[in-house]
């Protein structure tokens, strides 16, 4: 704010507006380790066959949601691998703080 006076005019005040970006919280982003998982099966004809099943989640925290992202990919013998990704979003429960009792302490001061 700004006021300018000069003699025999009125004052003139001049108000500034500055908006500045709000700062957003950095995401928290944890990837699990890769879960891996080959199942074996034997056909009818008694040939075995391999499928190995890969799964990674990555878990992200911004702002008050918990984005979770669910990576599988599938190989099989003698096929392309097929991946799905799945993205889910929940709100984050936080966790209460946990509150102390301290004892009570009586001090008598006697005069």
């Amino acid at each position: 704010i700004e006021t300018v006076e000069e003699d025999d005019k009125q004052p003139e005040t001049t108000v500034t507006i500055e908006e500045t970006p709000l700062e957003e919280a950095p995401e928290e982003v944890r990837g699990m380790p890769e879960e891996v998982r080959v199942v074996e099966t034997i056909s009818e004809d008694g040939t075995l066959k391999k499928k190995k099943i890969r799964t990674r989640v990555i878990k992200k925290v911004k702002g008050g949601k918990q984005e979770v992202t669910k990576i599988v990919t599938v190989e099989e013998d003698d096929k392309q691998p097929e991946t799905t990704v799945t993205v889910e979003e929940t709100p984050v429960e936080e966790a209460p703080e946990e509150v102390k009792e301290m004892p009570g302490e009586v001090r008598v001061v006697e005069t």
